[in-house]
């Protein structure tokens, strides 16, 4: 209902003249802005409203509408004469001032609102006033104290000036000094006026500073961003660096309670607004860099956590002491993400970290060199990490716009050492590749079918198993691959819970790690005795006919239906993927090209990343698997080394990374000769490139076919939705770690394993990368270990051998996560009263719980 509407009914309400058809004379005023044509009365007649401005118009309006009642507005300078007063009702000109329109208007008396203008903004915002104080308390008298705090609340270009809640600090102030450089309010007067008396009552100096502002918004909105990053520097700074700001620091002018304060709330307005602002801050920033360079020492300068150019320098020292392997305190870096700069250099800040990473990298003390199998052990572990983060740095320096001198440095340290690392490897392997291949620790990729996924699935709780295959994949993409996997985004839900569960081992690829010869291995179940292929002429010709029939001859899986489904089955997008996964078939598996595929390219000069999501098919087929509870094994048939520039590049050659040697002939540079034995493709010498990025023939975004450890050294991963993702090395997190010297130039004596007389049977244990101590099971009943099973059974033993053990100890050596330990234990202390022992809890003072074996032991 308009306010005219209100006010003229209130006039009517005890009019009782005006309802035998007489006529009432109201003064014009506020309220009355829109006036009706008519007003129904109480006894259902309607009234004409008219709006006159001389006594000869009344009369005619009165004529004109007899013998119906007439209700007329006249202006307050109309001076009616005396037989128009006395024939209206009451006989007299209606007033009603200022407070009598508000409370008809808001149904309360209102008293003491003598402004003009605040009583029109009033009336047009009557009814949400009326509607905000009844909804609480309804008040008996309203004054203008609360009618000014109601209009805050209900105009909407007012509701950010409320008051804020407790511990919010001026974070909304600067958020309204950023949309006010942005676009400055173009208020009435009155409504400025409530602005600032809101500020100034309910929010403090800061509030104060900010109404300042207001006086004349455009200028010195934009001058408490730009003269607050000047003033954000440590020290005293001189009187010129106020510049328009002056007045709020001096005595006499500020409106400060206390103007030596005015520095503090200029700076934090500054702060929050630059954040809010993003990148739209960046022009004002660069004025304050050039306002501080002519009025600020430079060492002042670079103190400011707002002035681009002391971020810029920050930075660059921190990169100068990265590239030259210094150590570089976490607190350099965690100033830099805390500058105003540091949200809009995100990829920046992230190359720094990797940097430092990559230091801490070097730094980091290591054991000396064991065995083929342990270096593979530690790859996994540790250098695999390593070879992540360097890609990440490759890649982060294609979009970067600084630090790339510094980085290629620490890149070419990193290098060095993992070519000291690969040759150290190639050594131990050039004499001992067949101890290699059947060493305990290590899974050969010929034995992955056989003694992971046949000896896992032959265990009551797993039943149905899907073997996926990243045809290339060595063990950094694999690494990142998994850090894609648990976005949420992705809605595969290995996301779920704390995250994904994963037991990792390191498997090995045969040499040469070429497809046709790696893959037959792991299909075949093992070494296939074929000469080497050519990677293009095989993945053309052979691939279709030699991995389905290699597959189905697998002695480990022959009396199971299985099936296999390979790059051209996957053409469809995986939809029969998908299907078999969801149907009973024991085993099956497939081969996603992606990364193969990739690093046959030609296309160098890309920074390239596989995208999980980009995979045909992938995803789909994970969470069809995951959904139907179908056991997940992942694994590669070899790895791959990327292209680092032409000049290592060692000659011609139609095999990038395996040489054939003829009688007396040298290998090439980067290459060492192994002898493969019997455990070959094919008879005769053979050498293999162990340095990284070493070429022959063409180049191509990466090569494969050598003995380097990213290239052998491949993952063989359960993957399972509700646990932990796999450790980090100490490095990667820890920057406060024990750091040593870079491994040395010259690689340690290698250690020399002697070869088994036989080939391990299917019960081998399979050591963990991240290798707890093993379980002293001996010691246990033998009727209790057959009761239990693997993880069950080490779990025990560790308890009886070394309890109390804590549920963290057990969490980290499992791999488990922590929070389902109790309740696993719990329930395997069903099994153990059968056998009459238990495992009994106590609640240490951190309220971890700590476990002790009570019950028989071998020979008992």
């Amino acid at each position: 209902m308009s306010p005219s509407l209100i006010l003229l009914q209130r006039l009517t309400e005890t009019a009782e003249g005006l309802l035998r058809g007489g006529y009432l004379l109201v003064q014009d005023g506020e309220g009355f802005e829109d006036i009706p044509e008519t007003l129904l009365l109480k006894t259902g007649a309607s009234a004409r409203v008219v709006r006159v401005d001389s006594e000869l118009g009344l009369r005619h309006a009165l004529w004109k509408h007899n013998p119906a009642p007439v209700i007329a507005l006249v202006p307050e300078s109309l001076n009616l004469p005396a037989d128009l007063k006395q024939g209206a009702e009451r006989r007299r000109i209606h007033t009603l001032s200022g407070d009598e329109v508000l409370s008809a208007l808001l149904g309360t008396r209102v008293t003491g609102v003598d402004d003009g203008e605040l009583r029109a903004l009033a009336i047009e915002h009557a009814s949400q006033i009326s509607a905000r104080l009844h909804a609480k308390t309804t008040p008996t008298v309203i004054d203008r104290a609360l009618l000014e705090r109601t209009l805050v609340e209900v105009v909407a270009e007012l509701q950010d000036l409320r008051a804020a809640p407790s511990g919010a600090g001026v974070g909304r102030l600067a958020d309204l000094l950023a949309r006010w450089i942005l676009a400055p309010p173009a208020w009435t007067p009155v409504l400025r006026r409530l602005a600032r008396s809101t500020l100034e009552q309910h929010h403090g100096d800061a509030g104060r500073v900010l109404a300042w502002a207001l006086e004349d918004a455009p200028v010195r909105c934009r001058a408490l961003l730009v003269r607050g990053a000047l003033l954000s520097v440590k020290g005293e700074v001189p009187a010129s660096a106020w510049g328009g700001l002056a007045p709020l620091h001096d005595d006499a002018q500020s409106p400060l309670r206390a103007p030596a304060l005015a520095r503090g709330f200029v700076v934090e307005l500054a702060q929050g607004a630059t954040a809010a602002l993003g990148h739209a801050a960046r022009p004002l920033l660069d004025e304050a860099d050039t306002l501080a360079r002519q009025v600020l020492p430079s060492r002042q300068l670079q103190t400011s956590p707002l002035l681009p150019l002391a971020f810029e320098e920050r930075a660059h020292a921190v990169a100068v002491k990265l590239g030259a392997g210094e150590p570089v305190p976490r607190d350099d870096l965690r100033a830099l993400r805390s500058h105003a700069l540091g949200g809009t250099a995100e990829r920046r800040l992230e190359l720094l970290d990797d940097m430092d990473r990559l230091g801490r990298y070097l730094r980091h003390p290591r054991p000396t060199p064991g065995t083929a199998a342990r270096l593979a052990l530690g790859y996994l572990a540790d250098h695999a990490h390593a070879d992540q983060c360097a890609r990440r740095v490759e890649r982060a320096l294609a979009s970067a716009p600084a630090h790339h001198a510094e980085a290629r440095a620490l890149l070419a340290r990193v290098y060095a050492a993992r070519d000291v690392l690969n040759r150290a490897y190639a050594d131990a392997l050039a004499g001992q590749y067949t101890a290699t291949l059947y060493d305990r620790e290590i899974v050969a990729l010929q034995n992955v079918v056989r003694d992971v996924l046949a000896e896992r699935r032959t265990k009551p709780a797993c039943g149905k198993v899907f073997l996926l295959v990243l045809d290339g994949c060595s063990v950094p993409v694999f690494l990142d691959l998994l850090d894609q996997l648990t976005r949420p985004s992705l809605n595969v839900g290995l996301e779920r819970g704390p995250g994904m569960s994963l037991r990792l081992q390191p498997g090995l690829s045969p040499l040469p790690t070429i497809t046709s010869h790696a893959r037959g291995a792991l299909f075949l179940g093992t070494i296939p005795r074929d000469p080497f292929a050519a990677e293009t002429q095989w993945r053309d010709e052979g691939e279709r006919v030699t991995d389905p029939a290699r597959f189905k001859q697998n002695p480990a899986l022959k009396d199971l239906a299985k099936q296999l489904f390979l790059k051209g089955d996957l053409a469809d997008g995986g939809s029969n993927l998908q299907a078999a996964l969801r149907g009973s078939m024991p085993v099956v598996a497939a081969v996603f090209n992606a990364v193969d595929d990739r690093i046959g390219s030609h296309d160098t000069g890309a920074a390239w990343r596989l995208e999980v999501d980009d995979v045909t098919g992938l995803l789909p087929a994970l969470q069809a698997a995951l959904d139907t509870g179908r056991k997940v094994l992942l694994t590669s048939d070899h790895g791959h080394t990327p292209f680092r520039g032409t000049a290592l590049r060692v000659g011609p050659g139609t095999t990038p990374r395996y040489a054939r040697l003829g009688p007396g002939e040298v290998p090439p540079e980067g290459f060492v000769e192994v002898d493969c034995g019997d455990l070959a493709g094919e008879p005769g010498r053979t050498a293999f490139a162990w340095r990284s990025g070493v070429y022959r023939g063409q180049l191509q975004v990466g090569f494969h076919g050598g003995c380097s450890l990213e290239e052998m050294v491949v993952p063989v991963a359960w993957l399972a939705r509700d646990g932990v993702p796999p450790d980090r090395p100490a490095w990667w997190l820890d920057a406060g770690a024990p750091e040593a010297e870079p491994v040395a130039a010259e690689p340690a004596p290698v250690q020399q394993a002697e070869p088994p007389a036989a080939a391990p049977s299917a019960q081998r244990a399979q050591t963990l990368p991240f290798a707890p101590p093993a379980a002293p099971v001996g010691r246990l009943p033998a009727a209790l270990r057959l009761a239990l099973d693997e993880d069950a059974l080490r779990a025990v033993a560790w308890i009886a051998e070394d309890g109390p053990i804590r549920t963290s100890v057990l969490a980290r050596r499992l791999n488990r996560p922590a929070a389902r330990i109790p309740g696993w234990l719990a329930k395997l202390n069903r099994t153990l009263a059968d056998h009459g022992a238990r495992l009994d809890s106590e609640a240490l003072p951190d309220l971890e719980q700590q476990w002790r074996y009570m019950g028989p032991r071998e020979g008992e």
